[in-house]
């Protein structure tokens, strides 16, 4: 037998919300850690200094696409939470209208 998981709006926006939080904290802590790892970078001169920045570049990049692809996914849970209620109170007209007489 299937697991059943219930899902509810507010539960889509409780945790769509919690992941925005968590990714301001993980952008913070990866702003801080690239600024240091800059000023680290000053340790070293012509190839080495070269190949540690172009590293750090595409670190940098490949955290802030990872960052972005995580705030379309809170967008899309933020945009899945408002149709679920247009459509469950489209509903509720639907069924207010009908009469059972």
């Amino acid at each position: 037998m299937a697991d059943i998981l219930r899902v509810t709006d507010a539960n889509v926006g409780n945790d769509a919300e919690a992941m925005v939080n968590e990714l301001m904290q993980l952008n913070g802590v990866v702003n801080k850690l690239f600024e240091a790892l800059q000023r680290l970078g000053q340790c070293w001169e012509g190839d080495a200094w070269e190949a540690f920045h172009k590293q750090l570049g595409s670190d940098a990049e490949m955290m802030s696409i990872l960052i972005s692809h995580e705030l379309d996914l809170v967008r899309t849970m933020k945009d899945a939470q408002r149709v679920y209620r247009v459509e469950e109170n489209g509903t509720a007209e639907i069924f207010r209208s009908i009469s059972f007489d």
